[in-house]
């Protein structure tokens, strides 16, 4: 499993299960063959040099991060100005489960995730590894209620990538499969420069496009001033969180 924790920002749906992806592989030695590993499929890469300096770093560094871990499933809820706590109450609701030994099982069996919920400055992360398991609309905007801002990004095994981000209450945008939207001018002038890198149009699934997983990560990061770095995930305190 890979794991991650959050750390200071550069500058500033539904509640479900995860098979590892796999990024090589080794063809098995016989008759004294020598193990052969098979390279890694060539990742298109955008063109980053219209991008301002500050939107090219983030893009660059959540590639970075994704290609590390060899992780392209997840959901990462980002919050400014709010204390774990608050963070838990308001995306879990009150007196959520914490995981035990005893539910490790439930988090193999397809219905079943865990949140873990860390802080950053003044602002939380909260990470959970299946991509299925992201808050409802109504939960985001909660997120950001009282002048704050909530952003989340998603990506699972079946290639579908959320963005969606939310200020005082009140959601400014959220798609599932945000790169097809049918006109790029939906898309939030803050945060379109990114988007452009993956916007396909709509049922352009063939299309040459960046990393979508990887923009939405970097909007998210964008709009609140919150960053993911690789580190101690399992070390953190996890929640039960049904699928579905």
């Amino acid at each position: 499993m890979p794991v991650f924790v959050v750390g200071t920002a550069f500058g500033s749906s539904s509640c479900a299960a995860e098979p590892e992806p796999v990024v090589s592989d080794s063809s098995a030695a016989s008759d004294g063959e020598t193990q052969t590993e098979l390279a890694k499929e060539p990742v298109f890469q955008p063109d980053l040099s219209g991008l301002p300096a500050k939107q090219k770093e983030l893009y660059t560094h959540y590639a970075s991060l994704l290609d590390e871990n060899s992780s392209q499933e997840g959901t990462w809820v980002f919050v400014a100005d709010m204390t774990v706590d608050e963070a838990v109450d308001r995306l879990l609701g009150p007196e959520p489960r914490v995981v035990t030994p005893k539910d490790e099982r439930r988090l193999d069996s397809g219905a079943w995730s865990a949140y873990s919920f860390t802080p950053v400055g003044t602002g939380v992360v909260a990470f959970e590894r299946t991509g299925f398991a992201d808050p409802r609309g109504r939960r985001l905007a909660a997120l950001s209620a009282g002048g704050g801002v909530s952003a989340v990004a998603t990506g699972d095994v079946e290639a579908m990538s959320r963005f969606g981000y939310a200020r005082d209450g009140k959601i400014v945008f959220d798609e599932v499969d945000y790169a097809f939207v049918e006109d790029l001018e939906r898309i939030p002038a803050e945060v379109r420069d990114l988007a452009a890198l993956v916007w396909a149009g709509p049922g352009s699934f063939s299309a040459e496009t960046g990393d979508w997983f990887v923009a939405a990560l970097a909007m998210a990061e964008l709009v609140t001033g919150v960053r993911v770095d690789p580190s101690g995930y399992d070390a953190l305190t996890k929640y039960l969180v049904r699928i579905g």
